[in-house]
């Protein structure tokens, strides 16, 4: 029976470690833009509201200057009145125009801006899509619901139904245990769950084995939800004698997740 390759899971752990330090930088660059921007574009928004809502007082106060001139012209007011009404209007017509420049040139910041929004969207889009991707395959290598191995004389597998439990429900799973040359070992086997990080948890009690035995443990989960490791922690012959201890035992996990 072929042995787990440690080096593959400790480079998939350090591949997924890079690409998540990669996707976070990316990611805490990228969204605060985004929002600075998004910021940005909603007071130009403003702004050009603002303008606009000048833009059209002017044309009234324009509109107004225009009938006192035309009504002025048609009653023969003196030149000097003609005068100071054609500056006024002059004048109204230039700062209209200066408004309408502003708004066009706040139009197309606004507009740039969007553009720069976008773009980010679609590259964290990217950026998702492969950590996906990687994590998909980082969990077919480091996270199987079963784990094969060898140790001294003993062919081991060690499955479970699901690696993801509501709170505190049992684990279920298989043992299977042959010894190198195919025969079925007879003996018995105990379960080890410790929480990841804490690395302290809980045992079940002894199951017989003849070959392959089904297990259900009840109420594993001592403390509290998070991730944990499924191994075993000991395995005795039918005589009660220790074969295989915790410690030798302990690195092959299967990684569990409560709650």
């Amino acid at each position: 029976m072929p042995q787990i390759d440690l080096k593959t899971i400790a480079a998939a752990t350090l591949l997924l470690g890079l690409f998540t330090g990669f996707y976070i930088d990316n990611t805490l660059l990228s969204k605060p833009r985004i929002e600075t921007l998004t910021q940005t574009i909603t007071e130009q928004e403003t702004t050009i509201t603002t303008l606009e809502t000048q833009l059209d007082t002017l044309d009234d106060e324009h509109n107004t200057l225009q009938a006192i001139y035309d009504q002025l012209n048609a009653n023969n007011v003196p030149l000097s009145q003609y005068t100071e009404l054609e500056q006024q209007n002059e004048n109204q017509e230039t700062t209209i125009t200066e408004k309408e420049n502003q708004i066009s040139s706040l139009q197309n910041s606004v507009d740039t801006l969007q553009t720069i929004i976008d773009e980010k969207d679609a590259d964290i889009q990217d950026l998702q899509d492969q950590l996906d991707t990687l994590q998909s395959n980082y969990d077919a290598v480091y996270n199987p619901l079963n784990i094969e191995f060898t140790l001294e004389d003993l062919d081991i597998s060690l499955r479970v139904t699901t690696d993801t439990y509501p709170d505190n429900t049992e684990i279920t799973g298989t043992v299977y245990i042959t010894h190198t040359n195919g025969a079925p070992f007879t003996g018995s086997f105990k379960l080890s769950l410790s929480k990841v990080y804490l690395n302290v948890g809980t045992s079940s009690d002894f199951y017989e084995i003849h070959g392959a035995e089904i297990y259900n443990w009840n109420s594993p989960f001592v403390l509290g939800a998070g991730s944990y490791k499924l191994s075993l922690s000991e395995i005795k012959d039918s005589l009660g004698s220790t074969v295989l201890t915790s410690n030798q035992l302990r690195p092959y996990a299967i990684y569990l997740f409560e709650g």
